[in-house]
């Protein structure tokens, strides 16, 4: 039997392009198989349900909450200070730390939360004389959405 050919394998092909290799050559992480997080709790009876967690290689304690938008207002409040001055940033640590030390820094357990301290630092100075931060709500906003993806 005759067979035909093909009226496309007459058309000239494009080069066919390489791929990059796969793996650090391409500049994608390598799998490690240490864990990236440490002390991992779920706390899905909190009032807002929270995820806690230790980032493994530097210590850092974190948490996450999904679809808190009153968390979110409250981190740009903070990072609005503290772009206005970095001595906040400064005494919140401090505080922070001091309180760690004393185990008094666990809303969970019955004391303040740390959020609660950085307000404290934040109405300190605001009250000191003359004020090293203004009171950020007494301001009125020109506008002020809080939407999804903002930041």
């Amino acid at each position: 039997m005759y067979e035909e050919e093909d009226p496309r394998a007459a058309q000239p092909q494009p080069p066919q392009q390489q791929r990059p290799p796969a793996g650090p050559a391409r500049g994608l992480p390598v799998w490690d198989p240490k864990p990236v997080f440490a002390e991992v709790k779920a706390i899905p009876t909190a009032r807002m349900p929270v995820v806690k967690f230790v980032h493994a290689s530097t210590g850092i304690h974190a948490d996450v909450t999904v679809n808190n938008r009153l968390a979110l207002a409250n981190t740009k409040l903070l990072r609005d200070y503290a772009a206005i001055d970095p001595r906040l940033r400064q005494l919140a640590l401090a505080v922070k730390l001091w309180a760690k030390s004393r185990r008094v820094n666990d809303a969970y357990i019955g004391t303040l939360s740390s959020y609660a301290y950085v307000l404290m630092c934040i109405s300190h100075l605001q009250r000191r004389s003359p004020p090293v931060l203004p009171v950020l709500q007494a301001m009125e906003p020109k506008t002020f959405r809080l939407e999804h993806g903002e930041t």
